[in-house]
């Protein structure tokens, strides 16, 4: 023997070598043990299609071979290809971020200080040529070049022509050619300045590398802003020119252009003698004007107006721009011909300029230098004083506008000659002798860019001048007292100008008598210490001497007089000028300008003592106090503080410097915001005194909230953001910060004692600003201290602590108790706290914050008002979006990592699994969001909606957080979550909620919550009311804040215990009693079962509570009204849910599963199916329509049936939601929405659904493989395998993507694998609802999902085959042809050609199936070797049949001797398709008669009885039948289909007493029926002759009816036995029902029977007494046509039709049902009653006869139907009569006319389960005249008994009767018959008994006519009584001759009737 090989194994050490030999031991064991396995055990493997060999797998189909190899574990790694993230497929989450959550993108420039939105417009000057051109060359000599005369000068500005003012400084553009230009000297344009400039000094300000040359460039290019901009802006242009005389005499030379080129000559000579004289003055020449906005932007002409002599004041321009728009008023206006051409365009918002400069000439952005272009200057635009208006200053602005107004000279004697007057400004820093004027005044562009001097334009002759100039001065820097505007007017003379030509040699003589001076004004710059503004009235001087500004007149001291000065006009202020200032530096504001002084006082004092100056300002200090307080009051004030310390003093002064600051304007703050807001700032550090710091902060509170109310939110954070930064504090020192010193005096103001309401006002509503303040100076604080590097609880000295607390404990009262009155504030308060707490987080020590959040939240509890449960939501929304939430959270098991589920046990399930104390101990924020919501959960809609949304946005954070994106680590964040599962098992029953039902439903049993409740109590108004502590445990928050190391196992108490409410719904009403969760626990069924072995029922997760758990709150004083959820609440709930089941590690989930009760799992399920109806997708097209028509929905919810559809209402939907999910709307979808939203969102709810579908088969999966065991017990007859099954049955139930559906099929085919007990010998309800839905999809318009259900079906076939050991797959059989018999019957409409398709490829499956195809047999080992010894020769056993083969197959190791035989499998799949089919041709006759109700009930009947073995197939033709017949209003025979169906279960019940079951070994006796259907005779014949034929067959095993069962189809017939109004029969059925009801002891139905039997018989005597009852009217119809009606040819029914129906309303029916099938034209209708003979009747046409027949009843049958039910009910006889005579008519004399009776006989007896039942039998009886007469006389008869005897009598149907027997008109009729066969010459004619019985019947004519006249008599009123007379009258006369005919008194003189011998 061949020795074994040996092997060696090399191990590095010891730990691997033992891992390497466990292994091995591990492997020998295992072959071991399956060498001892036994033999049936082996042959049971071997036959299992999942442990075929390769070979078997290969002999079957390939389709199938890949479905053979399928695993667990391959299907759930398949399942988790392409998955979805929930919250981005569901429709209703919110995707938009606030706008101030978009962070800036790194590299981007930031704009710190966003301006208001602003028009912008670039001006560009193209041309200017007046028509009047002078040719130059002629000048140069160098040809032709034309050009304007003389200089202009151009001046461009915006006004505002509604507002009346100007809205922009001006620009000066230079239009003139350099040859135009050299004109003016640049002697004359510069003398001034060469005149006062001193080498070495220059005093203009820096141009920063910029050319003169390149500012000043010709084509530059001016860029106007306007913030307000509307159709009355206007661009207005001065146009000037150099100084000549009088203004007509300037333009008559243009307006009257006669030989051009002389005139132009001329013009030009005489203006170059002025330029060289008075060049550098001005007149004004013509203006032009254009509205600013417009609809044409670019290059435009505009047209030049003459300018008014003596109009050119401000008003003068406003006016004319207004009366532009006046047509009447332009044509007045007098035009220039010119060329004036600009361009004007309109530039974008963010549109770059490249070579920008400011207004102060500084450029906007660096560029290179030279310029590559010309320049493009920002024109400054004068916006209002109004805060909203103002910008912030970002850039440096240091300008003064100076505007000379008017000059008042009319009175002046000072000077002989003051007419051409011209005002020049200069600044001056000095009023010395030789003092020179500054160089910073902006010049024009043909003078510079700075000049000394500035001149105003010159009118001719004028004594008053108005001026338009504006005088723009670049101020210093730093200015002083000294600092003076100067003004110097001259006469100019122009006469003088002309004679002499002015040049450096000029003399002074001569000069002067070109410029004469004429006064001089003086303006100081500074007013008590700030540039002084607005309106000034100057007074004149005549002289300047030295020291001027000393006297008091012109800005000296009081009392001071100065130098000897002479003054026009007596020193009135005769000057008016105005001042307009626009500078970062200084301030127009005086309080500002206070605060900013003492402030700068402060920083500078070195020195303790008395501040003299401080003193000597107390007089300025007062006088500009005097507009904002009493001046006696603010002097006495004053005055007391000069007797304290020189300290104490300056503090009193920068304390009422700081209060002034609130009576500053708005706009003062908006543009020196940064600058204000860091000095108070600075100030509230440095202050020693408290009073200065508390109003610093009240200041600043004042200050941000009118910063906000301007609309300037954006600055103020961008402020926080960027700009502030406090102080350093150097380590060591103690020096204040801002955070301390800012959280201590917010404390001051917020108390109640101290509060000012509008302070606490405007702090609540702009509380975010100074929370983000002391977050950035905390920042600041640790990382310039270098603290950051501390332990948290370090970094901050607990002073600092204690102050937070205080203001957070401070705050939290103003919300709480305000928020009604200052609901908007409160809430942006709260929000504000929230997100400083939240910071704290990532700055402070993590326990304190903790401790803050419990502080906050205690002011909040259950029954708050809807703004403080939104303020609690939105604070926790808040700090639980913090970026460490989840370690913050410490999401770890409480046992640390666990190795399997089962090493989780309950201990673990009451810590980690439910909101339980010691859970919100060790995750304390993640509980609070599960304790919030659980306590949400029974408040109203709207607060509800809020708590679900911040959970469900939580989890969506999670789930998107790139942090987190492996699998273990969502899983364990999904572990935090835990508890949502045993809340919403608690909800279940309002998640399951009835829409249709109002009523509360009742609270239900804690379910699923170990801990109960806390210690805390539900506060009604006040008291605790939240999860609180005082002092955190250092381990616990430790760990939290990364400090300590983890705490695995449990979690020591706190001092304070987290304390709150953990009930659930019910909380907040009273708890139930002990009797009443008894009777709720005897009432579950799934409780009541014995002997149910399936999950441990270990104590309930919401039974009792634990040692360790807290006893149960107090119930609430205040009940609160519970609303249903709606739709989208519902959805967000379901959604978390899923979210966690989705992530939730496997383990976790199956220890919940172990340790939980089968009540608890069963609950779980069951929340599994409300979101698969839910979330059920709805197709492309219904959600299309709902997106467009707004997907509203109303609070509702389903019903809880797992086929039901959630209602779908047009409702105002709240956003979000949905929402939509919003509102959803949440997210909430909104209404008139895009088609491409309509789209987007069908998308996501097919995604949607897909994911949910996925998430369940995973955990399905799972389930199923771990407890295989339980869900087995009895066969699948548990709770347990129930609910899995029908889980997975509602995927086949609903349509679904291919993605999904292909998972779902393969799941199916696990199942099967998995469960053959189940489905094969357990319920057979299962199996066939399994049937039912895969043939379903077998006719499903998808090939993909009909490929994919025909393997199923087979694969089902195949393992009952299988299971049964390949003898039959009877159930599968059996369960497939009932299941289709209910696809037929449910209309769903099997498509013949694909259910065909499918049935095809199954038996295609089946015949390529070789492995099915034989069966193996084994034997035992040694009695197979030896008979194969003893085999014929032939290689087969004795005995052995010619198919059998003999073969050792090697089984487990063993070779074993088998047998192969033939299998039946593919023959009985092919038998049962065919079977199909058969019912498939039925169904196909059925839609062809589909608009013939009569003829569609009779095929449908006809497969009833077909099925009549098979109970269950005939129910459910018999249900489809019934269903029809409702359709129809056919509610009798409705009524008798549920008869039959509860007599065919009566009957079966009565069998199943002695059918054993299939396997043999049990009997089945209870629940029997001994009855059986013919109990059911008394209802109707009918029903013992159809249902006894029941076969004992062993389809019978497959069907579980009980007595309930029948009883609810007795139910159902009585119902639609009452709305057929045969109210009679009630009886009969409760005589059945009732029995039932009294042995189960069912009172409450007992009571409703009885109830219901009264009201029956209650009207029976109702219909009775009034007559009125119709129970329809029947009719014979035959039909004739071999061509058209086939099998119908020739045969006769009686049709049964509702009512009052007619002969000609039944032909029509039928003429137009058979016409629509037949064609109108090939239907004829024979509506006599003759007899038909076919062969006469023409093939061409479909013939039906129509005859009105009536129940026929034999005499002694009448004895017994007395009542009109009763000869309507069980009648199977009917009668029709055909009038003829003997000679061929129809109608002929009474004596010949005779009558032929047909009788007709039903198979069965009206009322039936078809309203049409075939004629069986036809008798036919023949009347001879006499005995017409008699039919017709007794039928006279019975009419006027039925009136005369009604309880009720009826006046109008008695006189019709009597009408119709005994009046005069009509009483021919009785006598004929009489006169005909009673006189005495025929009576002998015919026989003695028709004679006597002819004779009888009149005397009882007689009789009961003279009853109903007695009757008559008292019925009438007066007016009928003369008819009533004419009645009697016409009786008597019959009788009169009646009697004279019998030869006997018919009627004696008393009216009775005499007695015959």
């Amino acid at each position: 023997m061949q020795e074994k090989a040996s092997y060696s194994f090399a191990a590095e050490n010891d730990t691997e070598c033992n891992a390497w030999i466990q292994t091995l031991n591990k492997v020998i064991n295992a072959a071991e043990t399956a060498s001892n396995v036994s033999m049936d055990r082996i042959k049971e493997e071997t036959s299992t299609p999942e442990k075929s060999s390769d070979k078997i797998e290969h002999s079957m189909h390939p389709e199938l071979q890949k479905y053979n190899r399928e695993t667990d574990s391959t299907l759930a790694k398949s399942r988790q290809e392409g998955r979805q993230n929930l919250f981005r497929v569901y429709p209703h989450m919110n995707r938009c971020l606030p706008e101030d959550e978009e962070d800036e993108e790194e590299g981007d420039e930031i704009n710190v200080y966003p301006s208001q939105y602003r028009e912008r417009f670039m001006l560009r000057l193209l041309d200017f040529k007046l028509k009047l051109q002078f040719n130059l060359g002629d000048e140069l000599k160098c040809g032709n070049k034309y050009c304007n005369p003389e200089p202009f000068f151009l001046t461009f500005c915006l006004y505002d022509a509604k507002e009346g003012r100007k809205i922009s400084e001006d620009f000066h553009m230079d239009p003139n050619d350099p040859q135009i230009k050299e004109m003016i000297p640049s002697d004359v344009l510069h003398a001034s300045d060469r005149l006062h400039t001193v080498e070495g000094k220059n005093s203009s300000p820096d141009l920063r590398g910029l050319e003169e040359s390149w500012i000043l460039a010709q084509n530059r290019q001016g860029v106007f802003s306007v913030i307000c901009c509307h159709s009355e802006v206007y661009l207005f242009v001065r146009i000037e020119k150099v100084l000549q005389g009088p203004l007509s005499q300037a333009t008559d030379t243009y307006l009257k252009v006669g030989e051009a080129g002389r005139t132009a000559a001329k013009q030009y000579k005489q203006m170059k003698q002025l330029c060289n004289n008075i060049g550098h003055y001005r007149m004004p020449f013509g203006w032009a004007a254009r509205q600013l906005v417009s609809s044409n932007y670019g290059p435009s002409e505009l047209k030049i107006y003459r300018h008014e002599g003596s109009k050119l004041s401000e008003d003068d321009v406003i006016k004319h721009l207004q009366d532009l728009r006046k047509p009447e008023k332009q044509g007045k206006l007098q035009e220039i011909p010119a060329t004036f051409k600009i361009s004007l365009h309109k530039l974008g918002v963010d549109q770059p300029l490249s070579n920008s400069l400011t207004t102060s000439l500084i450029p906007v952005k660096p560029f290179p230098t030279p310029p590559p272009d010309p320049p493009a200057v920002e024109i400054d635009e004068f916006v209002p004083d109004k805060g909203h208006l103002c910008d912030t200053f970002d850039s440096y602005k240091n300008n003064l506008y100076v505007y000379p107004v008017c000059l008042k000279y009319e009175h002046q004697k000072s000077f002989p000659k003051a007419r051409n007057i011209s005002c020049c400004v200069e600044v001056r820093d000095s009023d010395e002798d030789g003092a020179l004027p500054l160089k910073c005044i902006y010049a024009r562009p043909e003078v510079g860019v700075y000049t000394t001097v500035s001149s105003t334009a010159v009118l001719h002759h004028q004594t008053m001048p108005d001026f338009l100039e504006e005088m723009k001065i670049a101020l210093p820097i730093q200015l002083t007292d000294r600092h003076h505007l100067l003004f110097r007017f001259y006469h100019v003379s122009c006469e003088g100008s002309k004679s002499s030509i002015r040049s450096s040699n000029t003399s002074q003589k001569k000069k002067d008598s070109i410029e004469t001076p004429v006064g001089y004004a003086c303006c100081p710059i500074l007013s008590s210490g700030r540039v002084a503004v607005g309106d000034q009235n100057l007074p004149v001087t005549v002289n300047l001497p030295p020291g001027y500004l000393s006297h008091e007149l012109l800005g000296g001291t009081r009392g001071s007089s100065g130098p000897d000065l002479k003054f026009v006009d007596g020193g009135k202020g005769i000057f008016k000028i105005k001042l307009h200032i626009m500078s970062t530096v200084y301030t127009k504001d005086q309080h500002l300008h206070n605060f900013f002084y003492h402030c700068q006082k402060m920083e500078n004092s070195l020195s303790t003592g008395v501040d003299h100056e401080s003193l000597n300002k107390l007089k300025i200090v007062w006088q500009t106090r005097r507009e904002v307080e009493n001046e006696d009051t603010y002097l006495l004030n004053n005055v007391k503080m000069i007797c304290k310390p020189a300290k104490d003093l300056e503090e009193t002064f920068l304390l009422n410097s700081v209060k002034s600051l609130h009576a500053s304007d708005v706009s003062t703050y908006v543009k020196f915001l940064p600058t204000i807001l860091n000095q108070l700032f600075s100030l509230l550090s440095k202050t020693e005194c408290e009073d200065v710091a508390v109003n610093v902060v009240k200041v600043l509170v004042h200050i941000v909230s009118e910063v906000n109310t301007a609309e300037r939110i954006k600055t103020l954070r961008n402020y926080v953001k960027y700009v502030f930064k406090p102080g350093h504090v150097p380590r060591g020192s103690k020096q204040r910060t801002v955070h301390e010193e800012l959280a201590k005096n917010l404390t001051q103001i917020l108390q109640p004692s101290m509060a000012d309401h509008l302070v606490v006002t405007k702090f609540l509503q702009h509380s975010w600003f100074f929370f983000e303040t002391l977050i950035k100076s905390m920042t600041t604080y640790l990382v310039d201290s270098d603290r950051i590097k501390m332990p948290r609880n370090e970094r901050f000295s607990g002073d600092y602590q204690f102050r937070i607390e205080r203001l957070l404990q401070t705050l939290a009262p103003n919300i709480t108790q305000r928020h009604r009155e200052m609901p908007r504030e409160t809430k942006t308060a709260n929000l504000s706290l929230a997100n400083f707490v939240k910071m704290c987080f990532t700055l402070m020590d993590r326990g304190f914050v903790f401790r803050l959040i419990s502080s906050y939240l205690e002011n909040f509890g259950p029954g708050d008002s809807k703004t403080l449960q939104e303020c609690k939501f939105d604070f926790l929304r808040t700090v639980c979006s913090h970026e460490h939430y989840v370690p913050l959270s410490l999401p770890l098991m409480r046992k640390g990592m666990i190795k399997t589920f089962k090493d989780i046990k309950l201990e673990d399930l009451k810590c980690d699994y439910t909101l339980s104390e010691e859970y919100r101990k060790q995750h304390y924020l993640a509980g609070l969001i599960l304790q919030e919501l659980k306590m949400a959960l029974s408040e109203p809609r709207e607060i509800r909606r809020i708590a679900i949304t911040v959970l469900r946005d939580q989890l969506a954070k999670h789930s998107f957080d790139d942090r987190y994106v492996s699998k273990t680590q969502q899983g364990r964040i999904a572990a935090l979550y835990l508890p949502l599962i045993s809340i919403l098992m608690d909800q279940k029953r309002h998640l399951m909620d009835d829409p249709m039902n109002p009523s509360v439903p009742p609270p239900p049993v804690a379910n699923g919550d170990i801990s109960g409740s806390t210690k805390g109590e539900l506060r009604s108004q006040s008291g605790q009311k939240t999860v609180t502590f005082d002092q955190r445990d250092s381990k616990v928050f430790a760990m939290i804040a990364g400090t300590g190391a983890p705490v695995l196992s449990s979690v020591p108490d706190l001092k304070n215990h987290l304390s709150g409410s953990n009930s659930s719904l019910t909380s907040s009403t009273s708890s139930m009693d002990k009797s009443e969760k008894d009777g709720s626990k005897k009432s579950d069924p799934v409780k009541d079962k014995k002997g149910d072995k399936g999950h441990t029922r270990a104590l309930s997760s919401g039974s009792g509570t634990d040692k360790g758990s807290a006893p149960s709150p107090k119930p609430s004083s205040m009940m609160l009204k519970y609303q249903r959820l709606d739709i989208v609440e519902i959805k967000d709930l379901l959604l978390c849910f899923l979210y966690i089941i989705k992530h939730l590690p496997d383990d976790i989930l199956l220890g919940w599963f172990n340790n939980s009760s089968e009540f608890d799992i069963i609950d779980f399920f069951s929340i599994l199916e409300v979101c698969l109806t839910h979330f059920k997708y709805q197709g492309r097209k219904k959600i299309h329509d709902l997106s467009i028509i707004g997907d509203s929905r109303k609070a509702s919810t389903m019903p809880y049936s797992r086929r039901s559809t959630p209602s779908v209402v047009s409702s105002n939907f709240q956003m979000r939601t949905v929402s939509q999910y919003g509102d959803i709307p949440d997210s909430p979808h909104h209404g008139m929405s895009s088609d491409a939203d309509a789209v987007m969102k069908a998308l996501q709810e097919a995604n949607m659904t897909t994911e949910i579908g996925l998430i369940f088969l995973d955990l399905l999966s799972t389930y199923c493989q771990t407890f295989k065991r339980n869900l087995e017990h009895k066969d699948g007859d548990n709770s347990l395998m129930r609910k899995i099954f029908s889980l997975y049955l509602s995927f086949l139930q609903t349509s679904q993507s291919e993605h999904l559906q292909k998972h779902v099929f393969a799941a199916w085919r696990s199942f099967i694998k998995k469960f053959p007990s189940v489905l094969f010998r357990g319920q057979a309800s299962l199996c066939g609802d399994l049937c039912y839905e895969v043939l379903r999809c077998c006719n499903s318009k998808l090939y993909s999902t009909r490929k994919e259900a025909c393997a199923l079906l087979y694969l089902l076939m195949r393992a009952n085959f299988e299971y049964t050991k390949k003898k039959s797959f009877t159930r599968v059989h059996l369960q497939v042809i009932i299941s289709v018999s209910k696809l037929l019957g449910d209309d769903v409409g099997l498509s013949n050609s694909r259910f065909q398709e499918s049935l095809a490829m199954v038996n295609s499956y089946a015949s390529s199936d070789r492995a099915m195809q034989t069966k193996l047999i084994f034997q035992d080992n040694n009695n197979g070797l030896m008979a194969h010894r003893r085999g014929d020769g032939k290689g087969r056993k004795r005995g052995q049949r010619p198919e059998e083969t003999w073969k050792f197959l090697m089984v487990g190791g063993i070779w074993q001797n088998t047998s192969e035989r033939k299998s039946g499998f593919p023959a009985e799949v092919k038998d049962l398709t065919k079977r199909i089919r058969t019912v498939l041709m039925a169904t196909a006759q059925m839609r062809e008669h589909e608009n013939d109700p009569e003829m569609l009930i009779d095929l449908q009947n006809s497969l009833a009885k077909s099925y009549a073995s098979t109970p269950e197939l005939r129910k459910t033709w018999l249900d489809s039948m019934a269903k029809i017949h409702f359709r129809n209003s056919n509610f009798s025979e409705a009524a008798h289909c549920y008869i039959h169906i509860a007599a065919l279960i009566a009957e079966y019940l009565r069998r199943r007493a002695t059918i054993p079951c299939i396997s043999g070994d049990v009997l089945w006796t209870e629940g029997s029926f001994p009855q059986g259907c013919a109990a059911f005779k008394t209802i109707s014949p009918n029903i013992e002759l159809e249902e006894s034929g029941i076969k004992d067959d062993s389809g019978m095993q497959d069907v579980q009816y009980t007595e309930e069962t029948m009883v609810q189809f007795l139910e159902q017939a009585a119902q639609a036995m009452e709305q057929a109004e045969r109210y009679e029969i009630l009886g009969e059925i409760y005589r059945l029902i009732i029995p039932i009801y009294e042995y189960s002891r069912d009172y409450e139905r007992l009571s409703t029977g009885y109830s219901n039997l009264a009201h029956a018989y209650s009207k029976v005597v109702e219909v009775t007494a009034s007559g009125k009852r119709l129970l329809g009217k029947y009719f014979r119809v035959a039909f004739y046509g071999q061509s058209f009606f086939d099998e119908e040819d020739g045969k006769e029914y009686l049709y049964k039709e509702p009512k009052v129906t007619s002969l000609a309303e039944i032909c029509e029916r039928l003429e137009k049902m058979y016409g629509e099938k037949y064609g109108r034209d090939n239907v004829k209708l024979i509506k006599d009653s003759k007899k038909v003979n076919p062969a006469e009747l023409d093939t061409k046409f479909a013939y039906i006869q129509v005859i009105h027949v009536t129940p026929y009843f034999e005499e002694k049958e009448l004895q017994r139907r007395v009542t009109e039910f009763e000869k309507n009910n069980n009648i199977k006889r009917f009668m029709f009569e055909t009038p003829f005579t003997k000679n061929g008519k129809a109608h002929g004399e009474i004596n010949e006319q005779c009558k032929r009776r047909t009788i007709l006989t039903t198979s069965h007896a009206f009322p039936f389960v078809k309203k049409r039942i075939e004629i069986v039998d036809r008798k036919e009886m023949v009347l001879t005249p006499i005995e017409v007469a008699i039919d017709q006389m007794q039928a006279k008869v019975l009419d006027m008994k039925e009136v005369v005897n009604l309880s009720r009598p009826d006046s109008k149907k008695l006189q019709l009767r009597l009408q119709g027997s005994v009046s005069a008109q009509v009483n021919a009729g009785p006598l004929a018959y009489a006169q005909a066969f009673l006189g005495k010459d025929k009576i002998t004619a015919f026989p003695i008994e028709h004679v006597d019985s002819l004779k009888e019947v009149f005397r009882e004519f007689v009789c009961v006519c003279n009853d109903a006249l007695d009757l008559n008599m008292t019925l009438i009123t007066t007016e009928q009584k003369e008819y009533h007379e004419s009645l009697c009258a016409g009786f008597q006369e019959i009788v009169t001759k009646l009697s004279e005919l019998f030869g006997e008194k018919l009627l004696s003189s008393n009216g009775t009737i005499p007695k015959r011998s």
